[in-house]
């Protein structure tokens, strides 16, 4: 237990703030704080309901009250703005400092208190990775819109479900402060994302089918190049059910290791961005031109792959993916940033 910080000579409530031992709840508090409730008042609705004019705790006649779940230097910080006492306010905040006075701010409706100096704080570095997740809450908190949607959607992305549904983020589980209901969003959002790249896979298998892919597929007396030759232009039409056939098979193949996951899309446990990635790997080959010596390469089978374009599919099924960013969350944001 440290001494008492007062600030304000003629203070009427003494804060008992924080543990000793966070870990034992009868260990006493961690910092006795004298304040005055005048200000208290003035400075957060949560605390005018808490407190009487008088200085006296609403649930009691005591002069004092005990905010053990609060962080001292967190709660210290935002007393002192409150309190006018600018000079003894820090100039910079660790990340986790910065994730607990989110924590304070959010609990007594404190963020206009603190708003002129967060720029001090938080700085132009705030991004979401591996370590520093809780960036979400903060934004949340303080009202970092571009913060929080570029955070929720890199979860979306890079995030990973473990066996039991756990979320994992560079290899370490997501713990910590997040706004209600984030993680379920980004863990839904996640599923839907796997989803679709799986929708683009098989719909360009059924669109193969469906249609041939071959770049010479097209080729008429009419549309065929000048230089063809009749024997060419009769080759390339002859090619090109067996260039779409082979598409089709090493499509189909490349396949195989991801049976699993079309057949169930809960099983993939990797990230959308690897799972996207690996996709993108498969290899569609497409057919040798069986006479070569009289087919310059402007006419080979070369661009038929290029004709299916599954790299391109599953780019925009990444782009039409849900982004996990809730409407409420958007709203509480821009509310949050009006304080």
């Amino acid at each position: 237990m440290s001494g008492t910080i007062i600030l304000d000579d003629q203070g009427d409530l003494a804060l008992l703030v924080g543990l000793s031992d966070p870990s034992n709840p009868s260990s006493g508090y961690s910092q006795r704080i004298l304040v005055s409730t005048n200000i208290l008042r003035l400075a957060s609705p949560v605390w005018k309901s808490m407190f009487r004019a008088s200085g006296r705790y609403i649930e009691s006649d005591l002069h004092s009250v005990s905010l053990p779940d609060d962080s001292p230097t967190a709660l210290l910080i935002v007393l002192r703005i409150a309190h006018m006492r600018y000079k003894e306010v820090p100039d910079e905040l660790s990340f986790n400092e910065l994730v607990e006075l989110a924590v304070v701010c959010d609990k007594y409706d404190t963020v206009h208190v603190v708003r002129p100096f967060l720029p001090r704080w938080a700085g132009p570095w705030m991004r979401v990775a591996p370590g520093r997740e809780e960036w979400i809450f903060i934004a949340w908190t303080f009202g970092f819109e571009d913060v929080f949607v570029e955070g929720v959607k890199a979860m979306v992305r890079d995030v990973v479900a473990d066996e039991k549904g756990n979320c994992l983020y560079g290899g370490q589980a997501v713990e910590g402060h997040f706004p209600p209901g984030v993680l379920d969003a980004i863990l839904a959002a996640r599923e839907e994302a796997i989803k679709s790249l799986i929708n683009a896979v098989t719909k360009t298998l059924e669109t193969m089918h469906e249609k041939n892919h071959c770049h010479h597929s097209r080729l008429t007396c009419t549309s065929a190049k000048p230089s063809l030759t009749d024997k060419e232009m009769h080759l390339h039409v002859k090619e090109a059910p067996k260039c779409n056939a082979l598409m089709i098979g090493s499509l189909v193949q490349g396949l195989n290791p991801f049976k699993v996951y079309l057949d169930d899309p809960s099983k993939v446990k990797i990230s959308v961005a690897e799972f996207c990635y690996k996709l993108k790997e498969i290899q569609i080959m497409a057919y040798a031109t069986e006479i070569t010596e009289f087919v310059p390469n402007s006419h080979t089978h070369r661009l038929c792959p290029g004709q299916v374009d599954l790299p391109g599919s599953l780019d925009k099924a990444m782009e039409m993916a849900p982004s996990g960013v809730m409407e409420c969350d958007l709203n509480h944001i821009q509310e949050q940033a009006k304080k």
